[in-house]
This record gives C-alpha cells, sequence and structure tokens, in this order.
C-alpha cells in the first residue's frame, strides 16, 4: 500500500521538498480550461483549483488535463465522453453543500464513468453538511468506483486514504 500511495505522488515532496505547483499538461489543456487574456478559469471552477492546491500540498502531483473526449456513439455521433481532471488519473470531488448519502453515492457513479480514473479525491475541507467521519463512513459503503482508490481532504486539510 505504502508503494501505491508514493507511485502517485510527487517525488520533490516525497524527498522533503516542496511539491510542484499545480500546473497544466499542455498549453492546449492550459488554453482548454484557461482564459489567458483575462486571466480568469474559463472551464475548471475555482473550488476544483483549490482542491487541487490542497492535494498538492499532500504531495500530489496535480497537473490538469483536458477531461473530456470525443468518441463515436451507437448512432455514429460524436458523444462527450468523461476523462479524469488530471492527468495521472485522478478525478476531484469538492464537497460544499454535501449533507447526504445520495449525494456521495453520485459522485462516486460519476467518477466511476471516467474511463481513465483511477483515484477520486474527496475535498470535505469547505463541507458543512457532512462531518468527515460521516463521509468516509458514506464512501466505505459506496458500490461504485471499485477499480480505484478513493481519498478524502478532511477539514484540517489532511489526505486520507479511505479505501
Amino acid at each position: 500500500m505504502v508503494d501505491d500511495e508514493a507511485s502517485w505522488r510527487d517525488p520533490q515532496w516525497l524527498a522533503g521538498g516542496e511539491a510542484h505547483e499545480v500546473g497544466y499538461v499542455s498549453e492546449t489543456a492550459k488554453a482548454d480550461k484557461w482564459d489567458v487574456v483575462n486571466d480568469a478559469s474559463k472551464e475548471t471552477p475555482e473550488h476544483e483549483l483549490e482542491t487541487a492546491e490542497r492535494l498538492r500540498a499532500n504531495g500530489g502531483r496535480c497537473m490538469f488535463q483536458i477531461d473530456h473526449e470525443y468518441v463515436k456513439g451507437d448512432d455514429g455521433g460524436l458523444v462527450d465522453r468523461g476523462l479524469a481532471d488530471l492527468a495521472d488519473g485522478t478525478e476531484l470531488k469538492s464537497l460544499h453543500a454535501c449533507s447526504s448519502k445520495d449525494m456521495v453515492y453520485s459522485h462516486m457513479k460519476n467518477a466511476s464513468r471516467k474511463r481513465d480514473a483511477v483515484r477520486v479525491v474527496f475535498d470535505n475541507s469547505r463541507n458543512r453538511g457532512m462531518s468527515d467521519d460521516e463521509l468516509a463512513e458514506c464512501l466505505r459503503h459506496a458500490q461504485a468506483f471499485k477499480r480505484g482508490t478513493v481519498h478524502v481532504i478532511d477539514s484540517d486539510g489532511i489526505l486520507t486514504r479511505i479505501k
């Protein structure tokens, strides 16, 4: 488990240094998400950037990618399919007013639909609707997203692996 956790963390951070800044895998990915002219987020919500910063503080490598692709659907037309938010397969879920297990399960189900997602990180640091313990319990019982790991950034900003 230690090797698995270390494999997706920033090597510089693991060696005792500062984690690399939140960034983008390419200029195309940056252009897809960032309005350079107005110096403002285009597609990436501000809360997603804040979650990435909290994940970075816990050693996560946060390189945003284009989080969708177009594939041929059953009818031959193009269908927009989701990809993980970060290039290493991490899907970010920022919780703000989440107070029910159904909402948590919905977020898990959404993450499980992302073709390349191998882990999901729930940011509970600003959520006033559910305690860290309640969220962890919901996530342990969730049936969706069985192919990867589930983590929580708690109200103290600490990253914890749930399953």
